[in-house]
């Protein structure tokens, strides 16, 4: 139920690393060829898969909100190293809503690699979250009044996460080296 879930999430990092090796570092491997072959810089993966990576490590659901958070319980978001902020969005319609919901949620934050063979994954209650979401609130309203802005964007930072963040999962040079139940 939403909003209900208090415990801490149990993670299924087996299953989310054999996702990502399956799925999206074999991927990227697969098409490299194709892609260097023909000049075209490495091939990238797209926020659905981390989306699919964070529902299988989290054992939950995509959210049935279109305009809500990606999962069940929680948001997914991913940046490179030389990103200094993970992006949020919201949109005229249903941005609101989600923003009011964010601190209700789990918030999952990956850092990966340019060639994603390094993955580092933390988690941050929403509740830990609530002032920043907060703050965005009179600007998000304003972004929407008497225009035709579709998107509202802000940014939680990288050193935020690092600070509040529980680290998850570690992935280096494609190998599985620590996880959530080694980290406890």
């Amino acid at each position: 139920m939403f909003g209900q879930q208090k415990d801490s999430p149990h993670f299924d990092t087996e299953r989310a690393y054999e996702f990502y090796k399956a799925e999206i570092l074999g991927s990227v491997r697969s098409r490299s060829r194709w892609y260097e072959a023909y000049g075209f810089k490495n091939p990238r993966t797209t926020s659905v898969d981390w989306e699919v990576f964070g529902a299988v490590l989290l054992r939950q659901r995509r959210s049935d909100n279109p305009y809500g958070h990606d999962l069940e319980q929680a948001e997914v978001k991913s940046c490179r190293p030389s990103g200094s902020s993970f992006e949020y969005q919201y949109y005229k319609k249903g941005g609101v809503a989600k923003l009011e919901q964010e601190h209700l949620i789990n918030h999952v934050f990956i850092l990966h690699s340019d060639d994603y063979l390094d993955v580092t994954v933390y988690l941050v209650e929403g509740e830990v979250l609530k002032p920043l979401f907060d703050s965005w609130r009179d600007a998000l309203i304003a972004n929407y009044t008497g225009g035709l802005r579709q998107r509202y964007r802000k940014a939680v930072p990288k050193s935020t996460v690092f600070q509040s963040g529980k680290l998850v999962l570690e992935i280096r040079a494609g190998e599985l080296v620590s996880s959530g139940d080694s980290l406890s």
